[in-house]
């Protein structure tokens, strides 16, 4: 099997203290306060592009590696490289290389928006906002980042205090953004149309759209045993609280949920009282040598 390697951007450290192919070793927190930025707006990406998907597949996540392997002359410069593996096809898809260009793109956008003083890219997660404390935590006056994006023509953005400044100012507003979340329907009101949902203790308000009134109604009717998907975009406060859904794209109901009991049993309550009712030795066959969580979850050793 093919495995490609791809330079997807070049981290640049400018100043004094980086004269030649060096590094602190302080200056790792730096790049990996870099790659989280990097991995969790390609996984924003490609939530926003697989609304239907609730989860994330492994294949995805894992084509989202990032690696190093040398450290360049002039204001040390480290190459970022991602690996795909299979044809050209798949790895330049869009997963791997495809996602993560449009990811380290957006990062670069944000951070020179952040160093002009200008608006903030709209497809930017202001939710992720808070992932810049992190990242240029150890630039001292004078002193930048710069990537440089080599996807066709070659693209320059630095980064300094100056932007950290501005977006920490940034995290101080509320936002909006995609929202998706799965919670139970405590309010629906079919004159002037409004809906609320009760999600992390507390009542989020939204429109309701009249072709999804009939499934709220019903969801509320059945309020103690079911719950609704909710799509949409949502105003969130500036520590990233959900504050109401503004704008609703699709309702749907989540098979098999229920809304969350505080008088039920807890779940090792009820295990306990179940391993009670069989014979002693149900578990002589349990190896001794093994997580519970491995035993309970993948069955019965062989």
């Amino acid at each position: 099997m093919n495995r490609l390697t791809h330079e997807l951007v070049a981290h640049r450290f400018c100043g004094a203290r980086w004269p030649g192919a060096q590094l602190e070793i302080d200056d790792l927190a730096e790049l990996q306060a870099y790659k989280k930025l990097v991995v969790e707006t390609a996984l924003h990406i490609w939530r926003g592009a697989h609304p239907e998907k609730k989860q994330v597949p492994a294949d995805v996540r894992e084509s989202l590696q990032l690696h190093i392997a040398e450290i360049r002359k002039g204001s040390a410069e480290v190459p970022i490289l991602c690996h795909a593996v299979g044809g050209e096809r798949n790895a330049f898809g869009e997963n791997g290389p495809g996602l993560l260009h449009a990811s380290v793109d957006l990062v670069a956008s944000v951070a020179q928006a952040a160093e002009e003083g200008t608006a903030l890219p709209p497809k930017f997660p202001r939710s992720l906002l808070s992932l810049f404390d992190d990242y240029g935590k150890t630039l001292r006056e004078g002193e930048r980042f710069e990537h440089v994006l080599k996807n066709g023509e070659t693209r320059v953005v630095r980064f300094s205090q100056t932007g950290r400044k501005n977006i920490a100012a940034r995290s101080y507003e509320t936002y909006r953004d995609r929202v998706d979340v799965v919670a139970q329907v405590v309010m629906a009101r079919v004159s002037k149309p409004r809906m609320a949902v009760s999600y992390q203790g507390r009542d989020i308000e939204a429109p309701l759209p009249p072709e999804w009134e009939e499934r709220v109604l019903r969801a509320l009717a059945n309020h103690k045993h079911s719950m609704v998907r909710v799509i949409g975009e949502g105003q969130f406060e500036p520590d990233g609280r959900l504050k109401a859904i503004v704008e609703v794209a699709q309702i749907s109901d989540v098979e098999g949920a229920r809304a969350y009991d505080k008088m039920a049993k807890p779940i090792w309550e009820q295990l306990v009282d179940e391993s009670a009712k069989l014979p002693p030795e149900t578990f002589d066959v349990l190896p001794h040598d093994k997580p519970l969580d491995q035993v309970l979850y993948r069955g019965r050793p062989s």
